[in-house]
């Protein structure tokens, strides 16, 4: 029998977090949900931790990635995916959380939304589980909209971005938009919900739940300080740009060029010859004003991204 929503959690070594984020599945006010965790390989306790939940819950299914499946988060997502019963998608990383009402208020507002629509929420940081969880009052992103246009452009505007957890989808809309590429190793995120949100001719935000984002002390997860990882992340960017052409019927959006600027401004002193070898992608001629503006935002995006994950 299908059931409302799928969780889907990829994990490695989140044995001492994990809990948390279980339990915020566990308290949803909509019972009529699957989680789904699929473990990427760990060695502490996660396995023997997450056991617990599927002996007293049969909700919660534990699988490990095949050894004949690529390592990595998106992998473990697309092997939740193939699993998934529901009708509604929901991702969520091992370590947030989300509000007890989250399945129950995004499901209530998709149902009374086009067919291939996708909700978002509030959102907001903690560190740790003694912090108090409350999500920031206003933000641009926080606006429904006719297709993904209007969100895109607020982006872009803000120099912001939203956790993949305030999303919810139904499970034909990421059908249509695809799997998620399991040959990136930077902007996973970005990279898949641009196309998810590129297939909506709805974007409806739901101001009565919210979902919380942890954010930790140290995190170099994202740092261009590695060539694979700058190939990737230019990779990615080539694939969003791709993306909207596609679907929008617009050419190097400005989405993208604040992007290419930021990248460009980060990687053109140590990997000089990945530029030259993109040149197809950072050659792209402005205007100086438009130079000027974007300069002034990507600069004004780094001074963000110092106090929160950058989404890359």
């Amino acid at each position: 029998m299908d059931v409302k929503v799928s969780v889907i959690i990829s994990t490695y070594n989140r044995g001492s977090l994990i809990g948390e984020t279980l339990d915020s599945v566990e308290a949803q006010t909509l019972s009529d949900w699957e989680c789904i965790i699929v473990d990427d390989g760990s060695v502490d306790e996660t396995e023997a931790l997450v056991q617990r939940y599927t002996e007293r819950d049969s909700r919660f299914k534990y699988v490990k990635r095949p050894a004949d499946r690529p390592k990595g988060g998106n992998s473990c997502r697309n092997i939740g995916l193939e699993l998934a019963k529901g009708t509604f998608i929901q991702f969520l990383d091992s370590n947030d959380l989300l509000a007890a009402n989250k399945f129950e208020e995004q499901v209530r507002a998709l149902s009374h939304s086009a067919n291939d629509a996708v909700a978002t929420c509030k959102w907001g940081r903690f560190r740790t589980s003694r912090d108090r969880l409350r999500a920031k009052a206003n933000e641009p992103t926080y606006i429904s909209s006719e297709g993904p246009l209007k969100l895109l452009n607020v982006f872009v505007k803000h120099s912001i971005w939203l956790p993949s957890h305030v999303y919810l989808t139904r499970k034909t809309t990421i059908d249509k938009a695809g799997n998620w590429n399991e040959d990136l190793k930077m902007n996973k995120d970005g990279e898949f919900f641009a196309r998810v949100l590129l297939c909506a001719s709805q974007i409806v935000f739901v101001a009565t739940t919210e979902v919380y984002y942890r954010r930790h002390i140290s995190n170099n997860t994202s740092s261009l300080n590695k060539e694979d990882r700058v190939r990737s992340v230019i990779l990615s960017w080539k694939m969003v740009d791709n993306a909207i052409k596609e679907k929008l019927r617009i050419a190097n959006h400005p989405y993208v060029k604040q992007a290419r600027n930021l990248i460009y401004n980060k990687i053109k002193n140590n990997f000089s010859s990945l530029v030259q070898e993109h040149q197809d992608f950072f050659s792209l001629k402005r205007s100086r004003v438009e130079e000027f503006f974007i300069k002034v935002s990507s600069r004004l995006q780094l001074l963000y991204l110092k106090k929160v994950k950058v989404n890359f």
